[in-house]
C-alpha cells in the first residue's frame, strides 16, 4: 500500500502586515465630536459605568419613590448616570399631577352645572301652576256673580246663568265684537251669542232664559232678541284663585278662593291667596262628551 503523504498548503492573505502587527488589537481612532480625543468602545466601558446603565432600566421595576441608586456614592459613575434619569421623572410626576388637578376641576365644574340645571328644573315642575291659572280664567265670569251652591246647572239660578253668560260674552274679547249701539249708548248683543256662551260655560243641557232683570246694567229685547248692555267695569266684584285640583268620580274639583281683583299676583304662590282669601268654594268640572270640553257642573260649600 502507497502511503499517504501530508501536503502543506501556505494559507494565502491579503493582509501584507507583519504577523506581530496583524495580531495586535485595532488603535481606537479618534472621532470629531469627542474633540479629536479617543473614546473607549461600550465594550470596554468601565464596569461601574455598565452596572449603572443596568440599574437605569431596572428603576421601572422599582415601587414609586425607591430607586437602586439609594446607598450610592454621589461622586461614583453609576449616581453619575442614574441621577439625570431620576430627575426626568420627577418631572414628569408633576406634570401629571397639574393634568390631574386640572383635570379633576373641569369635573367638578361640570357636575356642579349639572346639579344646577336638574335642581331648576325640579324647583320649576313643583311649582308650576300654569294648568290652575288657567281655570282663574275660565271661572271668571261665573265667580265674579258669587252664585249660590247648586248641584248641576238645572238647579242654578236662571239669572245668574243669564248673567254669567253675558259676562262670558263681553269678556271674551273685551266687548270689541259688538260695535253697533241703541239710542242710550248700550251695546247690542245678540241672543245667540249668549247662548253660546251659557252652553260653553254650564253644559250643553243648560238652557238659556233670556229675560229683563230689575236693577241690573242690561235689558232684553224680545222683538230684536238682543241685548242692550251697558258695559262697566268688573273691579267691584271678585275674581278667582284656584288652589287646587283633584279628581272625584270622573269630574275635576277645583278649590277656588275669592279673591278681590287686583289683591293676588296670579303668578305669585298659593300662599298670597290664602292670606287675601274672602272665602273658598269647590267648583266640579264635568267634561262635554261632544266637544272634549270642561264645564261647570256644580258649586258646593266645602264641608271639611
Amino acid at each position: 500500500m502507497e502511503k499517504k503523504t501530508k501536503t502543506e498548503v501556505d494559507v494565502f492573505t491579503a493582509d501584507y502586515r507583519e504577523d506581530g502587527q496583524r495580531n495586535a488589537p485595532s488603535p481606537v481612532k479618534p472621532r470629531p465630536e469627542d474633540g479629536g480625543q479617543g473614546k473607549a468602545a461600550p465594550e470596554e466601558a468601565p464596569e461601574e459605568v455598565m452596572e449603572a446603565a443596568q440599574d437605569e432600566e431596572l428603576d421601572d421595576f422599582l415601587p414609586v419613590g425607591e430607586s437602586l441608586r439609594d446607598g450610592v456614592p454621589e461622586d461614583s459613575p453609576r449616581a453619575a448616570l442614574v441621577q439625570p434619569r431620576a430627575q426626568r421623572r420627577r418631572g414628569t410626576r408633576r406634570y401629571g399631577v397639574a393634568l390631574g388637578a386640572f383635570v379633576l376641576a373641569l369635573a367638578l365644574v361640570g357636575v356642579c352645572a349639572i346639579a344646577t340645571l336638574a335642581g331648576r328644573q325640579i324647583y320649576q315642575a313643583a311649582t308650576d301652576d300654569s294648568a290652575l291659572r288657567a281655570y282663574d280664567s275660565f271661572l271668571a265670569p261665573v265667580v265674579m256673580q258669587d252664585p249660590e251652591p247648586f248641584e248641576s246647572p238645572e238647579k242654578a239660578d236662571p239669572e245668574f246663568v243669564q248673567n254669567a253668560a253675558l259676562w262670558q260674552t263681553i269678556l271674551a274679547d273685551n266687548g270689541a265684537s259688538y260695535t253697533e249701539y241703541d239710542d242710550a249708548g248700550r251695546a247690542l248683543i245678540p241672543v245667540g251669542d249668549v247662548s253660546a256662551a251659557c252652553s260653553m260655560l254650564f253644559g250643553p243641557d243648560c238652557r238659556l232664559s233670556p229675560r229683563t232683570p230689575e236693577d241690573t246694567f242690561y235689558s232684553y229685547d224680545e222683538e230684536t232678541a238682543q241685548y242692550h248692555v251697558a258695559l262697566f267695569s268688573s273691579e267691584s266684584a271678585y275674581e278667582p284663585y284656584t288652589e287646587s285640583a283633584r279628581s272625584e268620580n270622573g269630574d275635576t274639583v277645583l278649590r277656588v278662593a275669592y279673591v278681590t281683583p287686583g289683591s293676588v299676583d296670579h303668578d305669585g304662590s298659593s300662599a298670597d291667596s290664602a292670606q287675601q282669601a274672602h272665602k273658598r268654594m269647590d267648583y266640579v268640572l264635568r267634561t262635554n262628551e261632544a266637544t272634549g270640553e270642561q264645564y261647570v257642573y256644580a258649586v258646593r260649600e266645602i264641608t271639611e
